[in-house]
């Protein structure tokens, strides 16, 4: 049973056999104002997102974050490539990053390891591919090495390299040197 008064007051009843639908285009009470728009509804002017009008093209920004779009942050987790990323100002990671806390560097033609920053009392490096190395660190007289090579190494015949000894290769590596290259232990 549906019944109103003139001071716009409407009551809806339904008993166990009936039920009552009320269609109205707006309500207000205490202040608060619904209204019907279209497919929507309005709660003081602002629409009332739901299931039914969630989506692309509707307004609600929940694909954005910030107003940009999932594929402009970086996610968290194991294995992250990114591709083309300018750093301004500094990148700092804890724990240790490429190879022994050096960044592999490609131009896309070549690709090289090189040190993206050293700590206090690292060398400083100069060779074909430019200086590597904070230049502060030239009066660090020492290099300390370990002396047991643990991993494989092959010295290509265009190579030199030195080092201090005695070296001791661990359990089943190699040390091959080339012909052409120039190896030399101290």
């Amino acid at each position: 049973m549906l019944t109103g008064s003139s001071t716009e007051f409407l009551s809806a009843n339904s008993n166990t056999t009936q039920s009552a639908i009320l269609t109205v285009n707006s309500i207000s009470f205490g202040g608060t104002y619904l209204k019907d728009v279209g497919n929507n509804i309005t709660y003081n002017g602002d629409i009332i997102w739901t299931a039914n009008n969630d989506g692309n093209g509707s307004g609600l920004d929940a694909d954005l974050l910030g107003g940009f779009n999932s594929n402009t942050y970086l996610r968290t987790g194991t294995n992250i490539s990114v591709a083309n990323v300018t750093i301004s100002g500094s990148l700092s990671a804890n724990g240790s990053i490429g190879a022994n806390g050096a960044v592999l560097y490609s131009n896309g033609t070549v690709s090289y390891w090189d040190i993206l920053s050293v700590q206090g009392g690292a060398g400083y490096y100069k060779g074909n591919d430019g200086a590597i190395g904070d230049a502060n660190n030239v009066n660090n007289i020492f290099r300390i090495n370990t002396n047991e090579l643990n991993a494989n190494v092959t010295f290509a015949n265009n190579e030199n390299a030195s080092a201090t000894g005695p070296i001791v290769l661990g359990a089943s590596v190699t040390m091959t040197i080339e012909t052409g290259a120039r190896v030399v232990i101290l």
